[in-house]
């Protein structure tokens, strides 16, 4: 009898001891594997952040490599259009690419002194009276401007041509001497506490 009710149970004891397996198994290696997954997936959520942040700061960089790029194109057409230094010789270019585009020809040109912000230049050129109409206009819509101090037109009745004399000012950024920098700087350092001591 006892042995008929200890052969009943071991189905029931082998049951039990399968369920305490599984949940061991469970405890100890199902949870630590879900744990270890869902630490992955935070990791790879991370890097996906990680990756779309550097995507935008790539994007920024290349923005910021064109601007660059098109300030230096602007700030080399300001160089053209008002120089740091008289550049004399870059103005006779300028005055020879306008007689060719109007298609009249340079006779002479001299260039003159520079002082005050202004190179001094004078140029005769000769054609048609149409053409010379166009080399004023190429003069006015010039890159670097253009100031005319005196014009003189002379017309040759045999050969309809007409010489036109030029005196020209071409701008260009005088350059302030370090004293006058230092000087101008001791000026404006003095006006600011004659101001504050004046006010207390």
């Amino acid at each position: 009898m006892p042995e008929d009710k200890a052969k009943s149970q071991l189905p029931t004891l082998i049951s039990v001891l399968s369920l305490l397996v599984a949940v061991l198994l469970v405890i100890f290696l199902v949870v630590p594997k879900t744990s270890e997954i869902q630490g992955k997936s935070s990791e790879v959520l991370n890097k996906k952040q990680e990756l779309e942040l550097g995507k935008q700061k790539i994007a920024a960089i290349r923005e910021a490599v064109k601007l660059i790029a098109s300030a230096k194109k602007e700030v080399n057409a300001l160089n053209v259009s008002v120089p740091q230094t008289p550049s004399a010789d870059e103005a006779l270019v300028q005055i020879q690419e306008m007689a060719s585009k109007s298609e009249t020809t340079i006779a002479e040109a001299t260039v003159g002194s520079a002082s005050e912000g202004y190179q001094e230049l004078t140029a005769t050129i000769s054609g048609s009276y149409p053409n010379l109409l166009l080399f004023l206009e190429k003069m006015q819509n010039n890159l670097r401007p253009v100031k005319l101090t005196s014009l003189n037109v002379l017309y040759n009745e045999e050969s309809g041509d007409i010489t036109m004399s030029l005196s020209l000012l071409f701008p260009y950024l005088e350059s302030v001497s370090k004293e006058q920098g230092v000087e101008q700087g001791e000026a404006a350092t003095n006006e600011a506490t004659e101001e504050a001591q004046s006010g207390e």
